[in-house]
Parts: C-alpha cells; structure tokens; sequence
C-alpha cells in the first residue's frame, strides 16, 4: 500500500507565521523575503502554497514584490490592522 505523504503547512498558516514574524520585528521593513525555492524547502511545501501564501501577505499589506529583485516587507503604515 503506498504511503500517504503528510501534509505541509497551508499557505494561510505559513502567511500567519510570517505576519507574525514581521510583527514581532523579526523581519524589520524593507527586509527580503527568503527566494519563493528556498521558502517551500524550509516549509516543505510545493511552490505553488509559497505563491498563494505570498498573495495573501500582499493582500494583508505585509509585504510587496517587485520583479526581478524579490519579495520585501513593508513600512507598517501600509499593513492591514488585525481583525478584532
């Protein structure tokens, strides 16, 4: 019988990790996001959960992508606030 492989994180999960790093001051503004590769290594997650996770952080105002440089953190004035 094939073994069934265990599931990663969901891409909501590790974009609440993340938030909560950069929320704490672990990854100040302006800091660089890990490469998207090296993101679904360390999470063991195919990339597409790291392209869907970094579509919700931008969408939460985390963070921004600018193409050909990377994904960086953004100045908290443009975060989103926390739900209540």
């Amino acid at each position: 019988m094939p073994r069934r492989r265990e599931r990663g994180p969901s891409p909501a999960e590790i974009a609440d990790l993340i938030e909560s790093e950069i929320r704490a001051g672990k990854l100040p503004p302006k800091a660089k996001l890990r490469s998207r590769s090296a993101l679904a290594a360390h999470y063991k997650v195919g990339e597409s959960t790291v392209y869907s996770m970094l579509d919700k952080l931008k969408d939460r105002g985390m963070v921004h992508g600018e193409q050909g440089r990377g994904v960086f953190v953004n100045d908290p004035s443009r975060w989103r606030p926390l739900p209540e």
